[in-house]
């Protein structure tokens, strides 16, 4: 069947920047724009990730060429590759998608009540990516100190040999350059008292 013309030359527009940073849960869009448009109808677009080919039902390629991906999760931080090709050319542009995790606290501290001289655990996991987490005491900052008051790698907040002066409302703040979460718990320190003696006599 005889062609209408030549097929036109075309190119991949690469004006847009090719580093794309994303959190988990949104939609990300790829573009794989052709130029000029006349051309698209005669180029065939294929997308890979790290060079495989895509099989996952939360990707979508549109007529337009590009790709969307629904529902982010961090495993699809990935180099994503457009190949436009025609019977005389062949054309790709290379996308970089970093996806980045909910910033969330997975495990909270619980409000607790501790004997006086024994230690209390304050726990504080975080998921995300570059965070920061922080401990206050009725609202001012707790600096741990490498003996007494030590905080864990994974944030939780270590009280050795509480006394009665270590009570209050305790916050934990995890934090990245643009999101925060926190939260309370409140510690009680019960005081030692002889066997048998009311701990409320005079």
């Amino acid at each position: 069947m005889p062609r209408d013309g030549p097929v036109p030359r075309f190119s991949i527009d690469r004006s847009g920047s090719s580093q794309l940073e994303m959190r988990s849960g949104q939609t990300a869009r790829l573009s794989c724009t052709i130029a000029p448009p006349s051309a698209l109808q005669a180029v065939s677009i294929q997308w890979t990730k790290d060079g495989q080919t895509l099989r996952n039902p939360r990707l979508t390629q549109h007529s337009d060429g590009s790709l969307s991906i629904v529902s982010l999760q961090a495993a699809d931080s990935a180099l994503y590759t457009c190949t436009a090709s025609s019977e005389q050319q062949l054309e790709q542009r290379t996308l970089q998608l970093k996806v980045k995790a909910d910033l969330k606290i997975t495990t909270a501290p619980n409000n607790i009540q501790v004997p006086e001289g024994s230690t209390a655990l304050l726990p504080c996991v975080v998921s995300g990516d570059n965070v920061n987490i922080g401990w206050s005491r009725n609202g001012i900052p707790v600096r741990p100190d490498g003996r007494l008051v030590l905080k864990s790698s994974d944030g939780s907040l270590i009280l050795n040999s509480v006394t009665p002066a270590d009570e209050g409302t305790y916050t934990c703040n995890a934090y990245t350059g643009i999101y925060s979460v926190s939260a309370k718990a409140e510690v009680k320190v019960t005081k030692h008292t002889q066997q048998g003696q009311d701990a409320t006599r005079l």
